[in-house]
């Protein structure tokens, strides 16, 4: 009998139970597939804008006192069209796009760049704690989180919101 890894959340079904946080490994189909060839059993993008994001300036990433390690990174990436190119060529990396914006609106346009993409679900950035308009103050917005569920953004696959406090599976 062959045993097996596989695991089962929500509609999505991975062959390994292993799945990398969105962060700065998360921008390129490159590291992706080099993630996942090395036994990743899934991968979160670094969170996508509908448009373009500069972030902040460096240094991003500092150790602190005590031990440890603090970013800020601000969100920095090349915006939802952008990034739907980059990845169209997947065909074997099952990939959680995360998203963050402001508006349902911001979310239903974001889903559609990646329509013809192989996208295994989606992540709600909720949780982001420094930057204006975004992330946690979106994820304070019951409504606006309940409506994005029952946008476009849940019609083709799984749905999670990512927040500091509280999970909420969105489909």
């Amino acid at each position: 009998m062959k045993s097996t890894l596989s695991t089962s959340i929500g509609t999505l079904t991975l062959e390994r139970p292993t799945i990398l946080a969105s962060g700065i490994l998360g921008i390129s189909l490159d590291v992706f597939e080099r993630l996942y060839n090395a036994g990743a059993g899934a991968v979160v993008t670094k969170s996508l804008s509908k448009e373009p994001w500069d972030g902040y300036a460096n240094p991003t990433i500092f150790s602190v006192k005590g031990g440890g390690w603090l970013n800020a990174v601000g969100l920095s990436n090349p915006g939802a069209v952008n990034f739907a190119k980059m990845i169209a060529s997947n065909s074997k990396v099952p990939i959680i796009v995360s998203l963050v914006g402001s508006a349902e609106d911001d979310f239903d346009f974001m889903v559609k760049q990646f329509e013809n993409c192989k996208v295994s679900a989606y992540e709600l950035n909720l949780s982001c704690p420094h930057v204006a308009k975004v992330g946690l103050e979106v994820g304070d917005d019951i409504e606006l989180v309940k409506n994005c569920k029952e946008s476009k953004i849940g019609y083709r696959c799984s749905c999670y919101s990512k927040s500091r406090t509280r999970h909420y599976k969105l489909s």
